[in-house]
């Protein structure tokens, strides 16, 4: 669950994801006002999580990620190889369901307004699990296609 002192900083980066604010502009305000940083380093990638946390609505998804059943136990997360179960109503809402709705979706529009690179395949290469399209990423070098998701 969230905390009380957690709620007011997620409840404004939702509303400013509704108001049309992209993650930079959130996380250049939450750096100007020093808001303490858990799991993020200010950057755009600590506000992602928040944005998609169900949890801020009321609701929980179950099994998000499990432990793989032989030795070595693992933790996976979970693709589709498990069933997810998502409960609703779970816990005190801190943002109305009609607004966590409405942040999702625009992320979901702005996700699918990708400008296509510079890359020839940018845009062309699909995953067959998730249906997403791949992006390109350079590791020591070397040159490698990834899912988005």
């Amino acid at each position: 669950m969230i905390g009380q002192d957690e709620a007011p900083i997620g409840q404004s980066i939702i509303q400013e994801c509704v108001c049309r604010f992209s993650a930079t502009d959130i996380s250049r305000r939450i750096a100007k006002e020093s808001v303490p940083k858990q799991g993020g380093n200010g950057t755009t990638s600590a506000i992602y999580p928040i944005l998609n946390n169900e949890k801020y609505a009321g609701n929980v998804l179950l099994q998000k990620s499990y432990m793989t059943d032989g030795l070595p136990f693992r933790k996976k997360m979970n693709h589709g190889e498990r069933t997810k179960y998502y409960v609703e109503n779970s816990h005190p809402a801190i943002i109305s369901q009609d607004s966590f709705d409405r942040a999702q979706a625009l992320i979901r529009q702005r996700n699918t307004t990708i400008i296509p690179g510079k890359y020839p395949f940018s845009l062309k290469i699909i995953c067959g699990h998730c249906g997403s399209t791949f992006k390109r990423r350079v590791t020591n070098d070397k040159a490698y296609w990834v899912c988005r998701n």
